[in-house]
């Protein structure tokens, strides 16, 4: 795991100046203290910071070849880099070390761009090939290890973070306004675009060659749906049980110490048990307290460390401590970022680091098996809408919706009632697209009208159209059952821009490496081909994994009826300890807050949550991590 930065220069007789490599490097060190290096090569200049994981007297980069013709940076870890390695031995390589850093190298001499075909891992890589002048990137098919980039006549510059772009003063640095209503919809900015106009991320799967002037684009990698075949529960369950052992297995690779997230859930309680089935020593697991009982999922990871005999160690959030940790947390995302589970990530990224340098996490799961409830409410919503009348469509409708995100009303239970009878009505006249895309958006088109000054509306293209269309695009797009599209969404659009970001930036503000055992891309393809019966049966979310992990799980965790992460109570907390922390925050920004919000507007949505009559927790959270980014940024 590391950090990666480049500069080519668009004329071949520019030189890359050192300084700023260094300073894109430096910016970035947190995601590898243990080693830097700087290349610079005619025209381009490559800078790297290491965390040491394998082969740790080695595997120093940049790396070159023997003709030091090929260069390379690399983010990540290739996971059959061994299979590999032999080979490329046969066919006729000469391998000096144990990294799989050089294991990239010699695939791209034999295979050219097709290597990436061959990885298995998480990764982000550029190759300057020196003799056909190219340079070539990638970045893993899944999405766990990001790769931005930004370019104008001048240049074509990347790293593994924004900030080590925007740190160079050549880099033009207005702001994507269209990215900040995405912002405040979702909590965070889809990819590829960031908050800043002429900076992008290069997407999951796909590959980037820039020859001769010219930047192009390709995708390498699409889950391969095959017809279905007609399997039971029991060869479904072995198939996914042989995949996910390999998977652990694989991700058990490392020269340092290595530990596992517990927060009792199927996931990760599932990959706890698979460790300590592949190791002859004690697991490490690290758990965090949610900060409130009903946050709290210690019952559950304690059954998983009994059964298990882990080396366990617990961490409490207090949230007295959010108000001095959240403004250092929102510089390393390097735009907003509003998940609030953040903060338990940040968390137990910081206890493990202090006993490992490796630990692995459950992300992915819910993506593959549908594991949230808003699949399970969603697949009830989309089918009553083809239903008529309206008016049966509407009484169907009306005991799904508090999985919708609306602000609730808490004080009034004809108000409530109210509520979701309107909201009923409008789900009931929308296309399946837009009715999932209801589960994702937080701020809509009401609330923003609120908050949202009217000089930074007239600015919006369309501010009749707030609420954007990203998820329902992506869901049209697709094809299959409509709970096939909603995971095939989940995973283009959730997985990559919330989930696999905030693991990254988080554990890296660490010097943690966190890896995904789900998220292999053999066990992403079988899920894809699993029939929905088999994922939802009835009222249970993700029936085949848990029917596959039935030996594996204690009870209490494989029947437990709530799913709840590593979640916080932010919405307590801004009615008790912070809110005066975002009252402040808010209302005395010395940032152009007022750029975008309206004081009076924001005053009434503080005043409503802290007496109790809305929750606007959440909303309050992704204002407040916009204020404090815009002002760490200067603007």
């Amino acid at each position: 795991m590391c950090g990666i930065a480049g500069i080519f220069k668009s004329d071949q007789e520019s030189c890359v100046s050192r300084d700023d490599l260094a300073s894109m490097t430096e910016i970035i060190k947190h995601r590898g203290p243990d080693d830097s290096g700087i290349l610079l090569l005619d025209n381009v200049g490559l800078g790297h910071r290491r965390l040491s994981i394998i082969d740790l007297s080695g595997g120093h980069q940049p790396m070159s070849d023997h003709f030091n013709d090929t260069h390379i940076v690399f983010n990540g870890e290739i996971y059959n880099y061994r299979e590999l390695r032999e080979e490329l031995i046969k066919a006729g390589c000469n391998i000096r070390s144990n990294s799989d850093t050089e294991i990239i190298l010699h695939a791209y001499s034999v295979y050219g761009e097709l290597c990436v075909e061959k990885f298995n891992g998480m990764f982000s890589f550029a190759i300057w090939d020196r003799r056909k002048r190219i340079l070539f990137l990638a970045r893993d098919r899944l999405g766990k290890k990001p790769l931005y980039y930004y370019q104008d006549d001048a240049q074509f510059v990347f790293a593994s973070e924004i900030k080590a772009i925007t740190v160079l003063n050549s880099v033009k640095k207005s702001l994507n306004l269209q990215a900040i209503d995405k912002y405040f919809s979702y909590f965070y900015i889809p990819e590829p675009d960031t908050i800043f106009n002429s900076i992008q991320c290069v997407p999951p799967a796909h590959t980037v060659r820039i020859e001769n002037g010219k930047v192009s684009f390709a995708k390498y990698w699409n889950p391969l749906i095959r017809e279905n075949r007609w399997k039971g529960e029991d060869e479904w369950s072995e198939e996914i049980n042989e995949l996910l052992v390999d998977s652990v297995r694989l991700r058990m690779i490392s020269d340092v110490p290595i530990g596992v997230f517990l927060s009792g859930g199927i996931d990760s309680s599932s990959i706890t048990g698979l460790m300590a089935g592949l190791s002859s020593q004690k697991i490490r697991t690290f758990s965090i307290r949610g900060g409130a009982e009903e946050f709290d999922e210690t019952p559950f990871a304690r059954a998983v460390v009994d059964k298990y005999q882990t080396d366990h160690i617990e961490m409490d959030i207090i949230p007295e401590r959010i108000e001095d940790l959240l403004p250092s947390l929102v510089k390393f995302f390097g735009q907003p970022f509003a998940d609030s589970s953040m903060i338990p990530t940040y968390q137990v990224s910081k206890l493990a680091r202090m006993h490992v340098k490796v630990a692995l996490s459950g992300e992915g799961g819910d993506e593959l098996f549908a594991g949230y409830d808003w699949h399970r409410k969603f697949l009830v919503i989309a089918r009553a809408t083809s239903l008529s009348p309206n008016w049966f469509r509407k009484h169907i409708l009306e005991n799904f919706l508090p999985a919708y995100n609306e602000p609730v009303v808490t004080n009034s239970l004809i108000s409530r009632i109210l509520n979701r009878a309107s909201l009923a009505t409008q789900l009931s006249l929308k296309s399946s697209a837009e009715c999932y895309q209801a589960f994702f958006t937080s701020f809509d088109t009401v609330f923003k009208s609120k908050v949202y000054d009217e000089s930074f509306r007239s600015k919006l293209t369309s501010f009749t159209h707030l609420q954007t269309n990203e998820v329902a695009s992506v869901f049209e797009n697709t094809h299959g059952s409509l709970l096939s599209r909603a995971l095939q969404t989940d995973q283009t659009f959730y997985l990559p821009s919330d989930l696999l970001q905030k693991v990254d930036r988080m554990s890296m503000a660490n010097s943690l490496e966190v890896r995904s055992p789900f998220l292999d891309y053999r066990l992403v393809e079988l899920a894809a081909n699993i029939p929905d019966q088999f994922k939802i049966r009835g009222d249970i979310s993700k029936y085949i994994l848990k029917y596959s992990m039935r030996n594996v799980l204690p009870d209490i965790v494989l029947n437990r009826k709530t799913k709840r992460g590593f979640s916080i109570p932010v919405s307590k907390w801004f009615r008790g300890n912070l809110f005066d922390f975002a009252s402040t925050v808010l209302l005395e920004s010395r940032s152009n807050l007022m750029d975008i919000f309206s004081k009076p507007g924001l005053r009434m949505i503080l005043a409503e949550h802290r007496s109790g009559r809305m929750d606007y927790g959440p909303q309050i959270w992704a204002l407040v991590v916009y204020a404090l980014w815009a002002e760490s940024s200067g603007l």
